[in-house]
């Protein structure tokens, strides 16, 4: 088989477990499979994608630029953030892809970004960190201030 872009090589994988899953009976491909391979198929989502322990090293490398909600569980702060974070990852779709971390099952990343408050917000361009903010705002402030990080036209 001939793949002339990465792109293709996901498609085809994506359609073969397709075709696996539907010889077996199963009614879906398997779901890392099938969230990972579909949103990297479409670019750039227009919701916020599940980061983990387990996947944020990969999404940080297949998306950027990236950025994460770390939030916690019982956060008042956090649910009120929650809203203006996924406006945010509509408005900028096709800028930036967003994901949504909860610190409570992600030891690892809370330890490595030395996550103490929440919200907190990470900034990732072509893989590093570019930037770090704890608590909420406006959504036209965050918008302001991701755009400026990142270097995109506002």
């Amino acid at each position: 088989m001939f793949v002339n872009s990465p792109r293709t090589l996901l498609l085809s994988i994506f359609c073969i477990v397709l075709a696996l899953a539907s010889a077996s009976g199963s009614q879906s491909p398997p779901a890392k499979m099938n969230s990972l391979a579909f949103s990297s198929l479409q670019g750039f989502p227009d919701s916020p994608v599940t980061v983990k322990d387990e996947n944020l090293d990969s999404l940080v490398k297949l998306y950027s630029p990236f950025v994460i909600d770390c939030w916690k569980t019982g956060c008042k702060s956090c649910e009120a953030f929650n809203p203006t974070f996924d406006e945010l990852a509509k408005d900028l779709k096709g800028q930036a892809v967003f994901g949504k971390l909860c610190i409570d099952k992600n030891r690892e990343t809370k330890a490595k970004y030395h996550i103490s408050g929440y919200p907190t917000l990470l900034v990732f361009k072509n893989g590093a960190l570019v930037y770090s903010r704890v608590g909420n705002s406006p959504k036209s402030t965050l918008e302001d201030l991701i755009q400026s990080k990142l270097g995109l036209a506002n």
